[in-house]
């Protein structure tokens, strides 16, 4: 398992806190949204880290044990007990590329009292893979402050990290858990598109798209455009409907992409058996590349 018992210490050391103003900071509205904002980041830490495809809760019992176990262990007195906790939470990490980790965890601890909550997360690796993740404690907390007109949300850390970790949580991961929390509506159901599928399988099939097409597209991208971003992004959205249909029960299909710009999603889910028609107004170079493998077509009147 990564890292080192000896550099826990006993404190969590601040790494970014942030006020923010609000004249109606009721104490119970404060903590349902901390509830919503901790389930969000438990269930979708793939919307900030690209590094993964998920996040997986449901695990057999004997596993959720085995990782409550081992990060017992490791953490010792370090990390909370379960009764101190009002919710204690367990999930595997599913990451994008097979050069991490395939075991690993994150155990998280709910604490609460009447002006201030707190959730704490525990990285858990059960093999000798890199964690995609982050790979030491932290701990985010929202706490009311005197007067009542304003709420401290804060980020934590249990150890020193590098500064590209640093870098990370207090640039990219604390300004957005902010912003969900300060844009919470406690009347809007969150729904994830990737719950839709199996997202260990979606995983699987990601990879293989990426290894077998998107690694060679992108290193021969003629377009101007980021090739990371679009052929890998394409890859994604190919992966995703692949195993959307197949867990619809669906065989081969046939689709339309209208507005197909670089025509590289009917290009890839014509390569997975899927046999589509890719419409735009203008052709673009690459569809030179594509074109004999799929169809892309320039649609310049009104659609239907």
């Amino acid at each position: 398992m990564e890292g080192d018992l000896t550099s826990y210490d006993s404190e969590w050391t601040v790494l970014r806190s942030s006020s923010v103003e609000s004249t109606a900071c009721d104490p119970e509205q404060v903590s349902a949204s901390f509830h919503r904002l901790v389930d969000i980041w438990r269930d979708q830490p793939h919307t900030v880290n690209r590094r993964l495809a998920g996040a997986k809760g449901d695990l057999p019992p004997d596993l959720r044990e085995k990782v409550l176990k081992s990060a017992g262990e490791h953490y010792g007195n370090f990390m909370p007990s379960l009764h101190e906790c009002t919710g204690v939470e367990v999930r595997r990490l599913i990451s994008k590329s097979d050069v991490f980790s395939s075991g690993c965890f994150e155990v998280s601890f709910l604490n609460e009292s009447e002006r201030s909550h707190s959730a704490s997360f525990f990285p858990v690796v059960t093999d000798e893979h890199k964690n995609p993740h982050v790979t030491i404690p932290y701990r985010i907390s929202a706490e009311l402050e005197k007067g009542g007109s304003s709420l401290k949300f804060t980020l934590e850390t249990a150890s020193e990290c590098d500064d590209r970790m640093a870098d990370w949580l207090t640039q990219t991961l604390h300004p957005t858990l902010l912003r969900w929390l300060k844009n919470m509506r406690l009347n809007q159901v969150s729904v994830t598109s990737v719950r839709l599928v199996d997202i260990e399988r979606y995983a699987d099939t990601y990879r293989r798209i990426k290894e077998t097409y998107g690694k060679d597209l992108a290193r021969t991208w003629p377009e101007r455009t980021s090739a990371q971003k679009f052929v890998f992004e394409d890859c994604a959205i190919a992966a995703y409907l692949v195993e959307l249909w197949r867990d619809m029960g669906l065989g081969p299909q046939t689709f339309v992409d209208i507005g197909c710009g670089n025509g590289l999603l009917v290009y890839l889910l014509q390569l997975e058996g899927h046999n589509g028609i890719g419409l735009d107004l203008r052709k673009r170079n690459i569809w030179d590349r594509f074109e004999s493998k799929c169809d892309l077509r320039i649609k310049s009147d009104n659609l239907p």
